[in-house]
């Protein structure tokens, strides 16, 4: 539900066709309502890019190799998430990473990339 000019709330109704298209909706039109609200990361499963992606879309996330990114959302065979090195956020095909499972490296990643940020600024 939303308010319309007159402050009249006002049902959306979104119809996709797949699951992945309605995904990228949602995630669109939910980002634009928190713009500038920063979700926590921590827990979430890590992915190293293994093979560069170029984007296609606006909405879609460019990815070199040995990149690492925080999967926010799966759908099928597209992946939601955040590149550890700047925080932006979009799409990209899931086949291009492979899953981190090691604790250690996880918690490094994590250490590393708060470091980045802070000396970037981002």
């Amino acid at each position: 539900m939303s308010k319309n000019s007159e402050g009249k709330s006002e049902q959306t109704s979104l119809v996709a066709d797949s699951r992945v298209d309605r995904a990228r909706w949602i995630i669109a039109l939910n980002e634009q309502k928190q713009d500038g609200v920063f979700a926590s990361t921590d827990g979430l499963p890590q992915y190293e890019v293994t093979k560069t992606y170029m984007p296609k879309e606006p909405d879609e996330l460019g990815l070199r190799q040995a990149e690492l990114v925080i999967v926010l959302q799966k759908e099928e065979e597209w992946c939601y998430g955040e590149r550890m090195r700047d925080g932006e956020r979009g799409w990209f095909p899931a086949n291009c990473t492979t899953e981190i499972t090691n604790p250690t490296a996880m918690e490094n990643n994590v250490q590393q990339m708060k470091r980045l940020r802070k000396e970037t600024n981002v």
